[in-house]
């Protein structure tokens, strides 16, 4: 599974199982509220499982007045 953070280098990392988006990216210290996450070009929840063949973009959460 390739895991790419808007501005940063992609991380590989291989899933042995269908794993949940938020448990890797938490083991990888990802605060997932200050993103939202792309699963393949698609918007989705961080309850959405995910295996090695599978892309993951965060893009960050921009607010302001």
């Amino acid at each position: 599974m390739l895991v790419k953070r808007f501005g940063e280098r992609a991380l590989e990392v291989k899933v042995k199982k269908r794993r949940k988006i938020k448990k890797i990216l938490k083991q990888l210290g990802i605060d997932l509220k200050n993103y939202v996450i792309l699963k393949n070009g698609e918007v989705v929840l961080e309850e959405e499982y995910v295996s090695n063949n599978d892309e993951i973009e965060l893009i960050p959460v921009a607010s302001g007045g």
